[in-house]
């Protein structure tokens, strides 16, 4: 199996697991109003505490999901980094054979510097499926108590949970300056 079918097949397992904590936030919010509903409050605000526990777990579980996507797509540019640089090899070795020796160190520096980046994005990749885990403390009554009553003001036909803020947000990278293909071939080309 390839890294990227375990990928494939990692993305769909949490994809399945997803349906399944939606079904468990739809779950817990309606057991929430059958208690608030029977007049137990503090079997209520439980249910909504629970039911925000698993609404984190299912943010996490989405971020993950999109790590699996960036881990995919890194894979796929990496597979067409390395057709570019057995390209270029392959035409480093032509040119020495045919004598044209100026222009190699040009095509050289190029694969250096490719392999610097490749670097550099397996990096950024393992910062990124790597992040640090925070814990939120718990919250307050009168907030418990506020989300049972919007729970209830939506009633039973609520399908979907409101959104949850992620603790942090992972900022985006700046993409890496990289010299394009048409530039490298140009410097290879003029020598």
């Amino acid at each position: 199996m390839t890294a990227q079918e375990g990928l494939e097949q990692c993305r769909r397992n949490m994809e399945g697991r997803e349906r399944e904590l939606l079904l468990c936030v739809s779950r817990l919010s309606e057991e929430a109003l059958t208690k608030k509903r029977a007049g137990d409050v503090l079997a209520a605000r439980s249910k909504v505490q629970e039911r925000r526990r698993v609404q984190k777990r299912l943010e996490r579980l989405r971020h993950g999901l999109d790590l699996v996507d960036t881990q995919l797509d890194a894979i796929k540019t990496s597979e067409l980094d390395k057709e570019i640089m057995l390209t270029l090899k392959a035409s480093t070795s032509a040119m020495r054979k045919a004598g044209i020796t100026l222009g190699v160190q040009e095509v050289e520096n190029v694969m250096s510097e490719l392999d610097e980046q490749m670097r550099e994005v397996q990096d950024i990749t393992e910062v990124l499926t790597n992040p640090g885990a925070t814990m939120l403390s718990g919250t307050e009554e009168a907030d418990l108590d506020a989300e049972l009553d919007l729970l209830e003001a939506v009633g039973d036909g609520m399908t979907t949970a409101p959104p949850v803020e992620a603790p942090h947000a992972v900022q985006e990278q700046a993409p890496l300056p990289a010299r394009s293909m048409d530039s490298s071939l140009a410097v290879i080309a003029a020598d």
